[in-house]
Order: C-alpha cells, then sequence, then structure tokens
C-alpha cells in the first residue's frame, strides 16, 4: 500500500467518525438534555465518572 492510498484511508475513516460524532450530539444528546429540567440532572446526565489508572 502506498503512502497516498495509506493517507487517503486515514482521512475517510477520521472524517466518518467526526460525521458520527456530530450526529450523535445532535440528535441523541442535545434531545436528552432538552428533557432534563434540573442543571444537576443535565450535568450528570452527559458526566463521565473519572477512571482509576490501571483499571482498565
Amino acid at each position: 500500500m502506498d503512502d497516498l492510498t495509506l493517507a487517503r484511508t486515514i482521512h475517510v475513516l477520521s472524517v466518518v467518525i467526526w460525521i458520527g460524532g456530530v450526529y450523535f450530539v445532535t440528535f441523541i444528546v442535545l434531545p436528552v438534555l432538552k428533557h432534563t429540567d434540573d442543571k444537576v440532572s443535565r450535568f450528570e446526565t452527559v458526566e463521565i465518572p473519572p477512571c482509576k489508572p490501571g483499571s482498565w
């Protein structure tokens, strides 16, 4: 595989992942946040708990 093909493959994969993230935020996260009334519950909905080092 030459360098141009590898670069193009990485680029296309990155764009697909980026578009998927935008889709997820637009159609899943934002509607969920609109339906929560309390600011604390909004934060808890999107909060990612920190993981302990070495727990993976």
